[in-house]
């Protein structure tokens, strides 16, 4: 396949990114998000499975060949393997193409502009141009739009307590662990579990229920009193709209992030999914604290907001377009 989705009529932006239950669905989301902002022909060339092939399908067409590549005008790398990210922008560089690559850690490409959009990341020392900082983190721009609906809330019969750990299937693993102590503290919550992308049937869930959602979790934070996540794109879109959240680390590289938000005062730091029992206890605690301290609530949601304004792709697109209209100018 080498068509791009619709969008600017002659710009292409091909987006080079890696899915799946392992590695999580985090880069696709943001690839979507940096997409709405773009105003060009889109398509993905992905590194996946076939659960993230049919997730990253409906964000736009997948590629695959050179075509794509000779047709491209700009390539967006977002890979959390090194090297295999090396090479898809080794590959840019072949071909001539401006390339942009988004990092949640030190080790930049050789690219024509890097995005370190994550919290606790030290700003690297290179010679490649950086966008560093929250108010680079790539967002679904709908979040920025939907901060205004958000409000304060006073304590009610029935909390709703959203918990979003990411679309892996570690989701599966602790979901009825997690409901359980929390009912343990306030049997009175409501909870959702955003089942994510996981693949496969999902057990039925004890005093919970799955939240299947495919368009994004703006409005189920929207509804939350107060929230569980884990330390990817999730915890940043909690904190931009200031919904009042534990975050559990479910895989080692989120931990950097989850401690600078703890130590700002945005989020309650529960541990790693890794040593279940200790955060799982932890989160439901926290939960509970939230719930019930509405001087805590409006604390985090406060720090949190100014941490992130979810304004970050729009800021990207931005330095994405001035590469396209300098290298246009160029080939005239």
């Amino acid at each position: 396949m080498t068509s791009f989705r619709a969008g600017h009529p002659s710009w292409r932006c091909l987006f080079c990114i890696a899915a799946g239950p392992r590695v999580g669905y985090g880069h696709l989301m943001r690839a979507s998000a940096l997409a709405r902002c773009l105003d060009m022909e889109v398509a993905i060339a992905l590194r996946g499975g076939r659960a993230a092939r049919q997730a990253a399908s409906a964000v736009a067409p997948l590629v695959d060949g050179p075509e794509a590549w000779r047709t491209a005008d700009v390539i967006v790398v977002d890979d959390p393997n090194h090297r295999a990210g090396a090479r898809w922008v080794a590959r840019a560089r072949r071909a001539g193409l401006p390339v942009v690559s988004v990092h949640d850690d030190i080790r930049v490409h050789d690219a024509s502009v890097a995005v370190i959009g994550a919290l606790g990341v030290p700003a690297p020392r290179t010679a490649t141009p950086l966008l560093y900082g929250t108010r680079y983190y790539l967002l679904d721009p709908r979040i920025a739009g939907a901060r205004h609906l958000r409000a304060d809330r006073a304590a009610t019969p029935a909390p709703v307590v959203l918990i979003a750990l990411g679309g892996g299937q570690h989701v599966v693993a602790v979901a009825q662990s997690l409901v359980d102590a929390i009912l343990a503290h306030r049997p009175d919550a409501d909870i959702q579990v955003a089942a994510g992308f996981a693949a496969g049937e999902r057990p039925s869930l004890r005093g919970a229920r799955w939240l299947r959602v495919r368009t994004g979790l703006t409005r189920a934070l929207l509804a939350a009193d107060a929230a569980i996540v884990a330390g990817g794109v999730t915890l940043y879109e909690t904190c931009a709209l200031g919904v009042p959240a534990v975050a559990m680390a479910v895989v080692p590289a989120q931990r950097p992030a989850i401690r600078a938000f703890a130590r700002a005062g945005a989020v309650i730091d529960a541990g790693d999914v890794s040593s279940s029992r200790a955060a799982i206890a932890a989160a439901a605690a926290g939960v509970s604290r939230v719930l019930g301290n509405r001087r805590l609530r409006q604390s985090l949601a406060r720090h949190a907001r100014q941490l992130v304004d979810g304004q970050g792709a729009a800021r990207v697109a931005r330095s994405v377009r001035a590469l396209v209209a300098e290298r246009t100018r160029r080939c005239a």
